[in-house]
């Protein structure tokens, strides 16, 4: 029986307060370094120029290749005309050029920002007792919700687009022709179905695997069915794959992940590929992990615990891409992230409002924009953290 016709998307209301939106780059890095306008002269040139060479935020806003730096640069032309001296600007442009560092990343053209959006893990978890916890239910009904709240209320303008389904979507077994199938009665439509849902708002829809044949919470993985999973994800109309690297030895966790990333570029379909290869290396297998070779096939990649809802553990996470910055660094930038984990601020996170502001704001660590939350009920986005109903609408 065919699924019926996607629904038209209902009419978004206006979004009125462009204070988030239309700044360049260069506008965005220099409200979070240099929070006051230099003098003219020597001192914009270093704290314009130079400073962002030695910081993370640099590397976060600042990784695309040199043209694609000057082209931020150039536009507004309230900073084109910053500094009027020729010789100046390309005194320090020059510099620029001969410090970026070359390394052999990843380039499929995608995640040339860091990946913004919502995933289902944090709240919703493994969701499945829908009787039990209806609040906590992962399911068909949830996702399109999400995707109607990024539609209508602003999220989808301040640049979140991708909605990802974590773990616990599929049944326990495979079909018969041993493709997975969506739990038929949580995703009674298919996870095609939810595709189409999803872009019909011109939103991008994510899924999740593993690379063992068993996911993390023992739905099935797709060690021995890669190629496959791989055909059916880029059928269903996947743009993000996050996989895990749960239950599976170090030489296999470092061969799937590269294999797996070739089946899903030969489907042709655009995808974005997250690992959690170093996280597994490192902490799992106590070996130091080689981000140059993640670097060469994953789009980004978590390398650390998972988030919680407490200040210790984002501190812990803060700590140790402070402690890592040097390692983690060189392999950071347009196409290929460093991965945080999600932005965890739901309503009832337990966190002060401060925390809070400061988990949402902490970009030389937090570069994904990955949000865990409950409800959709607000996201962080204004200079002292309070909290709107919309991400650019009135306040509650």
């Amino acid at each position: 029986m065919p699924s019926p016709p996607i629904p038209t998307p209902t009419q978004r209301l206006p979004c009125n307060n462009t204070n988030n939106t239309g700044l360049t780059k260069v506008h965005t890095y220099i409200h979070i370094v240099t929070p006051f306008n230099p003098r003219r002269g020597r001192q914009r040139c270093t704290l314009w120029y130079v400073m962002p060479l030695f910081t993370p935020t640099f590397h976060n806003l600042f990784g695309e290749p040199i043209a694609i730096y000057r082209a931020h640069f150039q536009t507004p032309d309230y900073y084109y005309k910053t500094e009027k001296s020729p010789l100046r600007r390309a005194f320090c442009l020059l510099f620029l050029i001969f410090s970026l560092d070359k390394v052999d990343l990843l380039e499929n053209g995608l995640a040339r920002t860091p990946p913004m959006g919502w995933m289902s893990w944090g709240y919703y978890m493994c969701g499945v007792k829908c009787e039990d916890a209806e609040d906590k239910c992962l399911n068909e009904q949830l996702i399109l919700s999400v995707a109607d709240s990024f539609y209508k209320d602003g999220y989808q303008e301040a640049g979140f687009e991708y909605i990802i389904i974590d773990d616990c979507w599929s049944e326990k077994q495979r079909d018969k022709n041993g493709r997975l199938v969506a739990d038929r009665k949580r995703f009674p439509r298919g996870m095609k179905y939810i595709a189409d849902y999803i872009h019909a708002r011109g939103l991008k829809f994510g899924m999740y695997t593993n690379v063992a044949n068993i996911t993390c919470m023992r739905y099935p993985g797709s060690l021995s069915h890669m190629e496959l999973d791989a055909k059916t994800f880029a059928e269903w109309g996947v743009d993000y794959l996050k996989v895990d690297g749960c239950f599976v030895s170090e030489a296999i966790l470092n061969g799937a992940y590269i294999q797996l990333g070739k089946y899903l570029k030969q489907t042709g379909r655009p995808m974005v590929y997250s690992c959690s290869w170093p996280y597994y290396i490192e902490f799992i297998h106590q070996k130091n992990p080689d981000y140059e070779e993640v670097a060469r096939y994953c789009n980004m990649w978590r390398n650390y615990h998972d988030v919680q809802t407490s200040w210790d553990a984002i501190a812990n996470i803060v700590r140790h891409y402070r402690n890592h910055y040097h390692e983690l660094a060189p392999f950071h930038g347009p196409g290929h992230w460093n991965d945080p984990d999600m932005l965890s601020v739901p309503v009832d996170a337990g966190l002060c409002p401060h925390q809070t502001h400061t988990t949402a704001s902490t970009d030389p660590h937090r570069t994904n924009r990955i949000i865990d939350n409950a409800y959709m009920r607000c996201v962080l986005m204004t200079s002292y953290g309070m909290c709107t109903m919309r991400v650019c609408g009135r306040l509650p």
